[in-house]
């Protein structure tokens, strides 16, 4: 590949980035319950956002999003199975592509977990909300948070049984 010159084959790396970073998008809504509408109107909205303009002028601002949305899949993953296989490779190669960027990803993805353990779906932070605000909410607020609890300590135990 000596005769093709840099620009052409970071202009491609980019367009492929773009291309995962769409396909990642629409397959994380639509894992995560969205109606395929939903989920394409998502992916739509990711394409045609400023990430392509930053794709064409500055690849550093987006090369590592195809590898935050993996990522964002393997805590769903996390969550649901206590498989850290997928969350470890998407972290890697956020590392690996964009250190700059790394920490705030991390910080991302952190909240993510949070908010997957504490709200399970996304569908059901409003029955949280709910319960939390009748008469019992404290006894409320203590059953969500052992809820959470629980299901913290099943991931951790569950992560050594099996990496994939």
């Amino acid at each position: 590949m000596p005769e093709v010159e840099m620009k052409v084959i970071i202009a491609v790396y980019m367009i492929f980035c773009m291309i995962a970073s769409v396909l990642l998008c629409y397959f994380w809504l639509k894992r995560s319950g969205r109606p395929w509408g939903i989920a394409f109107a998502g992916a739509l909205l990711l394409a045609f956002s400023t990430s392509l303009y930053q794709a064409h002028h500055q690849i550093m601002f987006v090369n590592y999003l195809p590898f935050l949305l993996l990522a964002l899949i393997g805590v769903d993953r996390l969550v649901s199975k206590g498989k850290i296989g997928l969350l470890s490779i998407g972290l890697l190669l956020i590392i690996l592509h964009s250190f700059y960027y790394a920490p705030a990803c991390i910080v991302a993805l952190g909240v993510y977990v949070l908010h997957r353990c504490f709200f399970g779906n996304f569908g059901r932070a409003h029955e949280m909300s709910a319960d939390c605000c009748g008469p019992g909410r404290a006894e409320a607020a203590a059953a969500w948070s052992g809820q959470a609890g629980q299901r913290l300590r099943k991931i951790s135990g569950q992560i050594g049984n099996g990496f994939w």
